[in-house]
């Protein structure tokens, strides 16, 4: 900070020597060293004070980020990213020509729902024909009987094996 050598150092202690006399110098070397460190507790809390808008300052940058993050759009922003054309969309999409019902006859708009009339086959009496002649759906007889919780039979026993029979000549 300030070029200061030996040299001159030596210089100015030899000049206060002679000027203040060899009595009074420890008191105003005492005196400067307390000014000096007065100088430097003033610096420190400027710096300090410096340091802290600094980080505040930060802090508001910090946030202000923070901020802008919370708005974005995630899933648009990769969406952009991975396929910016809009490809990848596209052909996940159904084509135009089977986004209506083939059948309907209405050049692409839906036919409305209509819904059954009040009299159903459930309301007429079984064996009835319904009001619009449609014979009425009679109970279906079971075909299969149905399961039982009961172990299946064992099989019929079978006869016992026979010994073999000893050869004639050997008794």
């Amino acid at each position: 900070m300030f070029d200061i050598g030996w040299s001159e150092l030596a210089v100015i202690a030899v000049v206060a020597l002679v000027v203040i006399g060899p009595k009074d110098l420890p008191r105003v070397l005492r005196t400067v060293g307390q000014w000096i460190a007065r100088a430097r507790a003033v610096a420190r809390d400027f710096q300090s004070s410096v340091d802290e808008m600094a980080r505040e300052a930060d802090l508001q940058d910090v946030k202000k980020q923070l901020d802008e993050l919370r708005s974005t759009n995630v899933s648009e922003l990769i969406e952009k990213h991975i396929d910016p054309k809009g490809e990848m969309r596209q052909a996940f999409e159904p084509p135009k020509e089977l986004s209506h019902d083939p059948f309907s006859g209405d050049n692409g708009r839906p036919t409305p729902y209509v819904p059954p009339p009040a009299e159903t086959v459930a309301d007429t009496p079984t064996g009835a024909p319904a009001a619009d002649d449609t014979p009425a759906i009679a109970a279906i007889p079971d075909v299969v009987p149905p399961p039982t919780d009961a172990p299946p039979a064992e099989p019929p026993p079978t006869e016992p094996p026979t010994a073999p029979k000893p050869p004639a000549g050997a008794a």
